[in-house]
């Protein structure tokens, strides 16, 4: 079932269980992991997706590579004290 309300640190913490598993390019709706991390946290898969791509943002592993994920997506890290570099 989707929701429009914030998002809560548990549910980016697993979001970000996934985000560490999947090699950027399958972070899409379509993916079946993100499909059911979407069900088991009552997100939809798009906005799953997006919350990956969020985290692409604070990787400095991909903006290496020069990839840079979603602009401004490094700032809902920083609100939910999450860093990628540690």
């Amino acid at each position: 079932m989707a929701r429009a309300d914030a998002w809560t640190r548990e549910e980016m913490i697993l979001v970000l269980n996934l985000y560490l598993k999947l090699p950027f390019g399958k972070m899409d709706r379509r993916n079946p992991e993100v499909k059911r991390m979407a069900e088991i946290i009552g997100r939809t898969p798009n906005s799953v997706a997006f919350r990956l791509v969020n985290f692409a943002a604070c990787d400095p592993n991909l903006k290496q590579r020069g990839i840079t994920g979603m602009t401004h997506g490094d700032r809902k890290c920083g609100e939910y004290g999450i860093d990628l570099v540690n």
